[in-house]
């Protein structure tokens, strides 16, 4: 049983130590339990209800609330905003306050007029204009534009994988690769080509895709200058060039200069035929040798004389050598 601090009623329901009014004076509830000072006493407050309490008190000792009183009402706060320099006298209040900033832009990059919410992220943005690279790798002597990709790429050297799936518990050393692999069970392809509406796990995936599309080719082999639209297309062709083969079937001890290569001659020992026509059922152990026998279904190679379908190009070129006769 308590009493009301402003009409001075005894009420069996009303707790003193967290609320002083009751509810005939038309507040329903207690608004919050944080610190507040009034006349000498705390009481339980958060600093933004201090307009709806300010004028009563219930009597707590405790030199953890006085502080907190003391740090809100000092501006002492070590809890500061970025944006406009409000203090807060703990951490939840200041992550509530900066989420009021979130949807403002007002600080604009002037190189390309890019606009962000905080000071800090504009700075973090800068370096890519500027190229400046003040974080270096003491290891390799590599330099980062932020001190959060030296930490990420350190990794490298220390082995660190401290991001683990919980499907099937493999580790990454970054959260992003992670993230990616998990797509692999949720079978997630958030990235679409827009021309072709294919779908990929990984945005850089996507992008090599386009390439496809638009033909561009940036890879380019310095001794032979064959272009390629992808890297790992390049590094493969050049083991033409090397004749690196460390690749070797343990069976047969044949070489081979990609791993992709050595996985597929394994499935002449396996005897496995994992590719399947589905139109006939007839089975293949190379996707390559699938992609050849669909010809006999579709007789792609027409002649464009009188319409004959054929299933491989040369019997094509052989057919119209005739009409030619």
């Amino acid at each position: 049983m308590s009493r009301c601090v402003r009409c001075k009623v005894l009420h069996e329901s009303l707790h003193a130590r967290e609320w002083p009014l009751c509810t005939m004076h038309g507040v329903k509830d207690p608004p919050c339990r944080a610190a507040m000072h009034v006349k000498s006493e705390v009481f339980t407050c958060r600093p933004r209800h201090l307009t709806m309490v300010q004028n009563y008190v219930v009597r707590r000792q405790s030199p953890t609330f006085n502080q907190s009183f003391i740090l809100f009402h000092s501006k002492t706060s070590p809890y500061i905003c970025n944006n406009c320099n409000q203090h807060f006298s703990d951490n939840e209040g200041l992550e509530r306050h900066v989420s009021i900033h979130a949807n403002e832009k007002t600080y604009t990059c002037k190189y390309c007029m890019a606009s962000f919410g905080e000071k800090d992220i504009l700075k973090r943005h800068l370096p890519i204009h500027t190229g400046e690279k003040p974080f270096v790798c003491e290891i390799c002597k590599k330099s980062f534009s932020r001190k959060s990709y030296l930490k990420s790429h350190l990794r490298i050297h220390t082995k660190e994988k401290p991001y683990i799936c919980a499907i099937c518990k493999q580790a990454f050393s970054h959260s992003s690769n992670l993230k990616n692999h998990v797509r692999i069970h949720t079978k997630e392809k958030p990235y679409v080509c827009d021309i072709c509406k294919k779908s990929f796990t990984i945005k850089s995936n996507l992008k090599n895709h386009l390439r496809i599309h638009t033909e561009e080719k940036p890879f380019v082999c310095e001794i032979c200058l064959k272009a390629f639209s992808q890297n790992g297309h390049l590094q493969t062709h050049l083991k033409i060039h090397t004749k690196e083969k460390k690749f070797v079937c343990e069976i047969c001890k044949k070489t081979f200069s990609t791993n992709t290569h050595l996985q597929s001659h394994l499935k002449i020992h396996s005897k496995e035929k994992p590719f399947v026509c589905e139109i006939c059922k007839k089975t293949f152990s190379k996707n390559s040798t699938l992609a050849t026998h669909m010809n006999i279904h579709t007789k792609k190679y027409v002649c464009e004389i009188c319409q004959k379908g054929f299933t491989y190009s040369s019997s094509l070129n052989r057919h119209v050598h005739n009409h030619s006769k």
